[in-house]
């Protein structure tokens, strides 16, 4: 009897480039302010592109949503 070949799995999503980064928020309630990346939500079919931010100075584990077009990556 001939071995069968395990099915592959699948990769794992690729990770955002932005995640880990310092960001800047340009525009919005949370404009001037910096954090950290947390999250990225981006090409998904029902809802808009979004970046998840931990704001520096809020409580933690306090995110909040704002569109890539309103965040700058930080050196």
């Amino acid at each position: 009897m001939a071995a069968t070949r395990k099915p592959q799995a699948e990769s794992p999503p690729i990770r955002d480039p932005i995640i880990g980064r310092r960001v800047r928020v340009l525009r919005g309630p949370c404009a001037g302010k910096q954090g950290k990346a947390v999250n990225a939500f981006r090409q998904r079919i029902a809802t808009p592109d979004r970046i998840m931010i931990e704001i520096d100075g809020a409580m933690p584990g306090w995110l909040v949503s704002i569109p890539p077009e309103d965040v700058e990556v930080l050196p």
